[in-house]
């Protein structure tokens, strides 16, 4: 469970960044 939190985590920030970086 851990590790797919991590995962969620992951993707999550990736999107935010996208959306920052626009």
């Amino acid at each position: 469970m851990e590790k797919e939190n991590l995962f969620k985590w992951k993707h999550y920030q990736s999107e935010l960044v996208l959306l920052t970086v626009r």
